[in-house]
């Protein structure tokens, strides 16, 4: 079985630059869609749901970084198909994702 490659932090500020708290900053997930997987919707959304549940954003939130400078990512892979589902931290229903069977 094909581990998931970490999540990374991007940062849009330039390189070399202060970041300040209104720069908006991106959370990457990718995964491989699994045999158990209703479609690459249901990937997308683990993805997302492991950034949730594994707190990758809690250090720009607690640099006071806003929630709605805080882009998620859940990124699907199937074959030559993929999938980017996602938004800002604050758009997205975390309690839904949360209750959805892995």
């Amino acid at each position: 079985e094909k581990k998931s490659k970490p999540a990374h932090l991007v940062p849009y500020s330039w390189i070399g630059s202060k970041p300040a708290h209104r720069d908006p900053y991106s959370w990457i997930g990718s995964k491989t869609r699994k045999e158990g997987e209703q479609d690459l919707k249901a990937t997308c959304d683990n993805a997302l749901k492991q950034i949730g549940e594994k707190g990758y954003t809690a250090e720009l939130k607690a640099r006071n970084i806003a929630a709605n400078n805080i882009f998620v990512y859940g990124i699907a892979f199937e074959g030559k198909k993929v999938l980017i589902r996602g938004g800002s931290y604050a758009s997205i229903d975390w309690e839904n994702l949360a209750n959805k069977k892995a």
